[in-house]
């Protein structure tokens, strides 16, 4: 099995994060951000200069993926929930220190290896995040 995980808010056209996995039995595609609710396509710069659309997009004209509810398609109100829920009962949240030092070690090995050319890389800390999700 692979996956392509890519996340930069740096991309030409503004926000772009996906996973992707291809498997033997299946593919499977996953638009993090934007999450393609709404499509707009304008001509011209003009029609469209003075509407919000999305975050970090230079121009308004093109195919544009409208945010209309970012606060909803980016999760802050499940985040906040969730905070503020493991907060009133005493739980952990769901999303803890382990899987962001996971996360972070993850990401970090992906830039080394980059910079080595593709040379497989073990991160400093033998755990991934979606290892603990399965079970």
């Amino acid at each position: 099995m692979v996956a392509d995980i890519t996340a930069s808010e740096l991309a030409l056209g503004g926000i772009y994060d996906f996973v992707e996995v291809f498997a033997n039995n299946h593919r499977t595609r996953c638009r993090m951000s934007p999450v393609g609710v709404l499509d707009v396509y304008s001509p011209q710069h003009e029609q469209f200069k003075d509407i919000y659309l999305v975050e970090k997009i230079t121009t308004n004209e093109g195919w544009i993926p409208a945010s209309p509810d970012e606060g909803w398609s980016l999760g802050y109100g499940r985040e906040l929930r969730n905070f503020v829920d493991a907060v009133k009962t005493g739980r952990a949240p769901e999303s803890d220190l382990d899987l962001a030092i996971d996360t972070t070690l993850t990401l970090y090995a992906g830039y080394v290896s980059a910079d080595e050319k593709g040379r497989e890389v073990r991160s400093a800390v033998a755990r991934f995040p979606l290892a603990r999700l399965r079970g």
